[in-house]
């Protein structure tokens, strides 16, 4: 989540704890905003200008150094936001540097779990600058540690600033599309194999499964997957804001039991 939104929400939520009755319209009210701006930055749906960002920085009395990040914040979610704006008026949904290509190894490397989640880790509230703090946080040897740091440093996935890490925009891809394609299923097992182990040793109140068997219509599928991709993205901006503190895994799956069979008219044995 950017950093304009956690403080927003922060203060937010330190208010209500103060008063239970406090409300975001009263929170956006106090900052000089209308509540349903106020809603649709808090859900990065909208993005402060730069007066408005002035205006709140100076409401929320944020010392010099987190003055600077917040205002930043915001001006780069103006960035991003124009990007996807003038995207949209050549035919691109948004205008973003091309991805770099990796060989298939370092590709299947910056791609696997490990990576991922040292990355979100980066995000945590406590997070510390101590490759033996990370190794303990995520179960890994602490030379797993240093090989990850090392492979994200070196192409610009993540950079060292203020002492914390801190992810970058780049984008990733390999020269043939049928080694992506077979990194994303790798990634997918990697997933499902974790899910398994967790099953395993993670007591039921720290995570969550649930199945549903069905018959339907093929025709619904693409539909399903449009509201499952739609839910993902609604349940990550819920899970991203206000405190972190630890790294979840969340997927989903959605496949077929029976054989799929093809439209053309199945033919019963012995006839012609």
């Amino acid at each position: 989540m950017k950093f304009h939104i956690d403080i927003l929400n922060s203060e937010l939520k330190k208010r209500i704890g103060k008063n239970k009755r406090y409300s975001l319209r009263a929170f956006a009210k106090q900052m000089g905003l209308h509540p349903s701006s106020m809603s649709r930055v808090l859900n990065n749906k909208q993005t402060l200008s730069s007066q408005a960002g002035l205006r709140v920085m100076r409401k929320l009395e944020l010392d010099l150094s987190l003055g600077r990040k917040f205002l930043k914040s915001i001006a780069d979610s103006r960035h991003e936001n124009e990007c996807v704006r003038l995207g949209h008026a050549i035919g691109k949904p948004k205008l973003t540097a091309d991805p770099i290509v990796l060989d298939e190894a370092t590709c299947a490397e910056v791609s696997s779990l490990p990576c991922i989640a040292l990355m979100e880790l980066a995000q945590t509230d406590d997070f510390h600058m101590n490759t033996l703090w990370m190794s303990e946080r995520l179960g890994l040897p602490l030379e797993k540690v240093d090989q990850i740091l090392d492979l994200l440093l070196q192409n610009g996935l993540i950079v060292e600033r203020d002492n914390r890490l801190v992810k970058t925009e780049v984008r990733t891809t390999t020269v043939n599309e049928e080694t992506t394609n077979a990194l994303r299923i790798a990634h997918q097992k990697e997933i499902l194999d974790k899910a398994r182990w967790a099953v395993e040793n993670i007591s039921f109140e720290q995570r969550c499964n649930h199945s549903l068997t069905v018959a339907t219509d093929p025709a619904k599928i693409p539909e399903a997957k449009r509201r499952i991709k739609e839910f993902i993205e609604d349940l990550c901006d819920f899970l991203e804001s206000g405190s972190k503190k630890e790294i979840y895994e969340f997927s989903a799956q959605l496949f077929p039991l029976s054989q799929i069979r093809s439209n053309e008219p199945q033919k019963m044995e012995g006839q012609a």
